[in-house]
C-alpha cells in the first residue's frame, strides 16, 4: 500500500498544474494570436483538479459520475478538434497537433 504523504505530494503536483492553466485562462490575451489555447488549458484545470481527488480524498470536489460526464464532453471536443484537424492538415495533424494527445488523455480519465 502507498502511503499517504506520496498521494499528497502528487495531488499537491496536480494542483499546481491545475492553478498554472488556471493563471494561464486568467492572463489570456485571446486577441493575440497563440497566446493560449484556451480548450487545454480548461482540460489541465479540470484534470489537475480531478486527479489531486482521486490521490487524496479530502480534495474531492465532484462526484463521480459528474466527473465521468465533464471527461466524456471533453472527449468529445477533442474528438471533433482531431477530425477538423485531420482534415485540414492530414495525418500531420496527429503527430504534431496537440489534440489527438488530450483526445487520449481525456478518454483515460472518462
Amino acid at each position: 500500500m502507498t502511503p499517504d504523504w506520496i498521494l499528497d505530494i502528487f495531488a499537491a503536483i496536480m494542483l499546481v498544474v491545475a492553478a498554472v492553466s488556471a493563471a494561464r485562462l486568467v492572463a489570456a490575451r485571446p486577441w493575440q494570436h497563440g497566446a493560449v489555447v484556451t480548450d487545454t488549458d480548461i482540460s489541465h484545470l479540470l484534470m489537475g483538479i480531478a486527479m489531486a481527488g482521486m490521490l487524496a480524498s479530502g480534495l474531492t470536489t465532484l462526484p463521480n459520475d459528474a466527473w465521468v460526464a465533464v471527461f466524456a464532453v471533453l472527449t468529445v471536443w477533442f474528438a471533433y478538434r482531431v477530425v477538423r484537424d485531420y482534415r485540414a492538415s492530414g495525418a500531420r495533424a496527429l503527430a504534431v497537433g496537440h489534440c489527438a494527445p488530450h483526445l487520449v488523455h481525456s478518454a483515460a480519465m472518462v
